[in-house]
């Protein structure tokens, strides 16, 4: 598989679990954020922060670019609303 494949496929298991956004490495289903903001603080590399607005509160990537893949956002979200593309 090439690389453009990969990234196809990753995009696309992404979009089927309703994911809008996202890295090399997480997409996020802001559909399924509640905002508790836990993966805001276990980021390491401050890949995620807060949309907090009245009626839109939700993660939202600001350094996509920092995403190293550590996964410690997935394993902190208790609604499964970032999910790995490893």
């Amino acid at each position: 598989m090439g690389v453009e494949q990969v990234r196809r496929h990753h995009h696309n298991y992404a979009h089927r679990h309703g994911a809008r956004h996202g890295t090399a490495y997480i997409a996020v289903n802001t559909r399924l954020c509640q905002a508790c903001w836990k993966c805001v603080a276990a980021c390491p590399k401050g890949v995620l922060g807060k949309m907090d607005f009245i009626f839109h509160r939700h993660v939202r990537l600001i350094n996509p670019g920092n995403c190293t893949g550590c996964l410690a956002c997935v394993k902190s979200c208790p609604e499964g609303a970032i999910i790995s593309l490893k």
